[in-house]
């Protein structure tokens, strides 16, 4: 009997690969129509399989349903993280942190919002669309004055989030009063407090939480951003134990006596189950199209431009620096959209979304031999997606590149190749594979 549960599983986990794999293959079509046909066919085989049963034997069990919402949340985070390791070649190791961001932030809006309280909602709204505001204001004050320090310009950065979460708090205690008729309580729901109520609030606190995260990857990313490699992995790595802190202290040091520090926050709503698996499945899908496009564009050969050689990257005009910014932003946007998802499937969280196992496997990985960061040969669904993203290269391998670099510089202006230096490496020609068949590998 365990041999057969066992091979059960090991056909599960197979086709799941296989429907993961389909799905790429269907976002990779030219047409609209046999791109939303294709999407429609997938959504309906898994929601097939959850709701077949014979008997007592169900195909897809509870616990293997949950298994595949947490698929769907994991590939978003590996997606994130694909653009920031593979396809951008920064060692990221913050990447649980933002995802523990998206998920408590979400978790906060809804719990108040099921317990009749708005300012949750509120205040995190008006403070990210505020906060992004301000970010281009002062985005548009530096360009007028050329050489501002990176420290000075993160200080006026950092002084726009202080403003705008002041105003978002204010904001939260005069306009969430008008709010509380209409929501009722947890025991006795307003109208405003039913299901649809809740899944509205549950879809724009997910869109919120992505948006948090993002711009505070932005505001530790602008400083950080300025070290190189290794550094910046420790940087990222003491970011991480620093959330991790504040939520082991949240009902202590910050404000939220709800999220009930290390014991976790409890009373979650569970709103992703058999039936409305369909939220993580757009929030995959969006979030997969987002990704190839970018890559797919111009911005995304310079996000691999910049990974190839920064400095030739910088010599052809290109701002290694903000493309840095922009890769480490929207993968930490993806962690916060997967944090939030999960939040409302498991409806607990504690410190274990950024304890320090979850960095293990990209310590395990770092400490092997390295070889050049490919962003092509990275999976992005899945958990183990995050460990076959490409590594940097060591410090040989770099300065082989950069002899290879010069090399063909030098070939192109009719310059022969020194006698007295090592032969120049070769310099394999790069094909440009499809998303999908990318994310197979």
């Amino acid at each position: 009997m365990e041999f057969v549960n066992l091979f059960g599983m090991i056909v599960k986990m197979g086709f799941l690969v296989a429907w993961i794999y389909g799905l790429l293959r269907v976002l990779d079509l030219k047409s609209w129509w046999r791109k939303a046909l294709g999407l429609l066919v997938a959504f309906g085989i898994i929601q097939l399989l959850f709701s077949l049963q014979f008997g007592e034997f169900q195909i897809f069990s509870p616990f293997d349903q949950g298994l595949v919402y947490q698929a769907c949340t994991m590939a978003m985070i590996a997606l994130g993280l694909n653009l920031i390791y593979g396809f951008n070649g920064q060692f990221s190791l913050a990447q649980w942190g933002f995802y523990g961001v998206g998920a408590y932030c979400s978790a906060d809006i809804t719990y108040r919002w099921l317990n009749g309280d708005a300012r949750g909602l509120i205040v995190v709204s008006v403070g990210v669309v505020l906060a992004g505001l301000l970010y281009i204001g002062v985005a548009r004050l530096l360009k007028l004055r050329r050489g501002v320090p990176v420290l000075s310009a993160f200080t006026f950065y950092l002084l726009a989030t202080v403003a705008a979460g002041a105003v978002a708090i204010l904001a939260g205690r005069l306009i969430a009063p008008a709010f509380t008729g209409l929501l009722g309580t947890a025991a006795a729901p307003g109208p405003w407090n039913g299901a649809v109520g809740r899944y509205a609030v549950f879809t724009i606190s997910v869109l919120l939480a992505g948006a948090f995260a993002a711009e505070m990857s932005f505001l530790v990313g602008l400083p950080i951003l300025t070290l190189g490699s290794d550094y910046f992995g420790i940087a990222t790595l003491g970011f991480s134990i620093v959330l991790q802190t504040l939520m082991i202290n949240s009902d202590t040091i910050l404000p939220f006596p709800e999220m009930k520090g290390g014991r976790g926050m409890i009373g979650i709503p569970k709103l992703i189950n058999q039936n409305t698996w369909a939220f993580a499945f757009v929030f995959l899908v969006v979030i997969i199209v987002v990704m190839r496009n970018l890559i797919r564009s111009s911005t995304g050969r310079t996000v691999m431009a910049v990974r190839e050689d920064e400095v030739a990257s910088k010599a052809m005009g290109v701002d290694v620096a903000g493309t840095k910014l922009l890769a480490f932003v929207v993968g930490s946007l993806f962690a916060g959209v997967g944090g939030a998802v999960y939040a409302h499937y498991i409806g607990f969280l504690s410190r274990a979304a950024v304890q320090a196992r979850h960095r293990g496997p990209h310590v395990a990985l770092r400490a092997l031999p390295h070889h050049p960061p490919s962003g092509d040969a990275a999976a992005a669904a899945g958990p183990a997606g995050i460990g076959r993203v490409g590594l940097p290269q060591d410090a040989a391998a770099k300065a082989g590149h950069a002899a290879g670099t010069r090399s063909r510089a030098r070939e192109g202006r009719g310059v022969t190749w020194p006698a007295n230096l090592p032969p120049a490496p070769s310099s394999p020609s790069r094909a440009s594979p499809s998303f999908s068949a990318a994310c197979a590998r």
